[in-house]
């Protein structure tokens, strides 16, 4: 049997843990209401990215013309989803990807000598 007692209020605040996460009460978290808005922004994002799909579509479009290489540039753990994505599903569209670590400027400098400036596409991915 797990314990919960460490849990303020024990167990009878799961009940409503849904609600409350949905609802961003600030008294289930013990933060202000700032905090709490603040904190939960991504309890939107898929609304939000279905919201900009045409224009994510759009700017896609757009950048992908004349594009023959693209660069993906990273820092420690930003790289590897799509990394993963893209070493499972490859490209799609024959574009060939590469990925460097922000961190290591020789890395970063070294792929943009192998590449034609011009029809590159170069994605900085960034965490918080």
């Amino acid at each position: 049997m797990v314990d919960y007692s460490f849990v303020e209020g024990g167990l009878d605040i799961f009940p409503n843990a849904v609600d409350s996460v949905w609802q961003k009460d600030p008294t289930f978290w013990n933060m202000t209401e700032q905090e709490v808005q603040s904190s939960l922004g991504w309890l939107e994002s898929g609304e939000n990215s279905l919201n900009s799909c045409s224009q994510l579509l759009e700017l896609a479009d757009s950048t992908s013309r004349g594009v023959s290489n693209a660069v993906l540039i990273g820092m420690g753990g930003s790289n590897l989803g799509p990394r993963a994505i893209i070493d499972c599903l490859g490209t799609g569209h024959g574009v060939p990807v590469s990925f460097a670590d922000s961190t290591n400027v020789s890395q970063v400098r070294d792929l943009a000598q192998k590449v034609d400036l011009s029809n590159t596409l170069f994605c900085l991915l960034y965490t918080s």
